[in-house]
């Protein structure tokens, strides 16, 4: 089915005129199954990720919901600049963005998704897009975040992951929220002395976090 051309457009065209509330199930585990970025690169229109958004109040199964959050993940992936990406778009305007800033969450939680990158690179490119930079995740969800990214930082020890944390943790930095109280900004700054005196860290570590402590915002 993946390599069949006539799939994509069609399960567009059925996400995109169905009323959300005829739309079955069925269809939404078709999408999951067919989807490759690739193939779905000139299906990936406003019309089809706004029925993707108005779809994760109705869908009430967990792992469907979360396959759908992966989907428009990897589509805002090779979206480009921020600016011009249509996921952010709704992220920053769709009244069901709580539902998937929520489940960005539980993605990152679980540290070995296959789409760990992707999602990190989602969460840094929400913190660069001045229109979801201080408003896509609540005060007590982005505290959440920064304890997810502390923790994985340190446990995960591969250089490109670990890159990707830092990259989040410096726009989450910016956020208005966090600069107001500067939570656990003493634990992000002994973190970084452990890795900049640990004697072997990566060169590209060393820049990132050299980056971020000049940038004054701890």
């Amino acid at each position: 089915m993946r390599e069949n051309t006539s799939f994509p457009k069609a399960i567009s065209k059925y996400l995109t005129q169905t009323k959300i509330d005829d739309l079955e199930g069925d269809g939404f585990i078709l999408l999951i199954e067919i989807f490759q970025t690739s193939t779905f690169k000139d299906i990936a229109t406003d019309e089809f990720i706004n029925a993707l958004f108005n779809s994760l109040e109705h869908i009430k199964e967990e792992k469907v919901f979360l396959a759908i959050v992966n989907i428009l993940v990897s589509i805002s992936y090779d979206q480009g600049a921020p600016e011009t990406n249509l996921v952010l778009k709704y992220c920053a305007n769709h009244p069901h963005s709580r539902y998937f800033a929520e489940s960005t969450l539980i993605l990152l939680n679980k540290g070995k998704s296959e789409f760990l990158l992707k999602c990190l690179k989602f969460v840094s490119d929400v913190f660069a897009f001045e229109k979801t930079r201080d408003d896509f995740f609540y005060s007590n969800d982005l505290f959440t975040l920064l304890d997810i990214i502390l923790r994985e930082f340190v446990n995960n020890g591969d250089v490109d992951a670990q890159l990707a944390y830092l990259n989040a943790l410096h726009g989450l930095i910016k956020t208005s929220n966090f600069q107001k109280t500067k939570p656990r900004a003493s634990d992000i700054n002994e973190i970084f002395d452990e890795v900049i005196y640990s004697g072997d860290a990566d060169a590209k570590l060393l820049e990132k976090i050299e980056e971020i402590k000049n940038s004054n915002l701890l």
